[in-house]
This record gives structure tokens, C-alpha cells and sequence, in this order.
């Protein structure tokens, strides 16, 4: 299983925004790809925020993701989630991972 994990900061009066542009993004997403997609709020950090999400293998991804980004609308969409960012945070950290095992 291949695993991408984006961090980021939303600010907080954007978080009810924030999260209708990611149902409506993943939507897209579940067009082209078999995923899970998970979004954490940090309890520590309130504008701190995870995005984990898993695919059947990191070939799989890279073919949907390529179909994900010829949609226009989720350029829009993208456009929308970076105004929710905290100004003075706006960087976003992406990992990649492979799940070896799961309990």
C-alpha cells in the first residue's frame, strides 16, 4: 500500500471552508483512484493539520493522479484550499510512504 501524508496549517475560521473544498476534491479523486483519505486537526496546534492518504500501490497513484490533475475544476479547488492556509504558514509538507505492515 502507498501512502501520501501532507502537513499543513488551516486557519481556523477557514477550517468549515477548508474541509467542503477536500470532500468535494476527494470526490474527484475517487473517480481515478481506489483511496482512503483521512484529514487530523493536531490538538496541540490548532491551526496544524494531516491529510494521510492510501492507495492500492504508488504505480496505481502516479497513473490516477495524472487524470486527477487534467480536471479543471481541481486547479479551482486547489486555488481555494491555499486561501485557507495560515499567511504566515503557508509551506505544506508531502511525504510518501509504503505500508509493511498493518495490525
Amino acid at each position: 500500500m502507498f501512502v501520501k501524508i501532507y502537513e499543513y496549517h488551516i486557519d481556523k475560521d477557514k477550517e468549515v471552508f477548508f474541509l467542503n473544498i477536500q470532500e468535494k476534491a476527494v470526490q474527484i479523486y475517487k473517480e481515478y483512484l481506489r483511496c482512503d483519505v483521512m484529514y487530523l486537526k493536531s490538538i496541540n496546534d490548532e491551526t496544524m493539520w494531516l491529510e494521510i492518504s492510501r492507495f492500492s500501490s504508488q504505480e496505481e497513484y502516479l497513473i490516477g493522479i495524472q487524470k486527477v490533475n487534467n480536471e479543471p475544476v481541481i486547479i479551482e479547488l486547489y486555488e481555494q484550499f491555499e486561501s485557507c492556509l495560515v499567511p504566515e504558514k503557508q509551506n505544506i509538507r508531502e511525504s510518501d510512504f509504503v505500508m509493511k505492515l498493518q495490525l
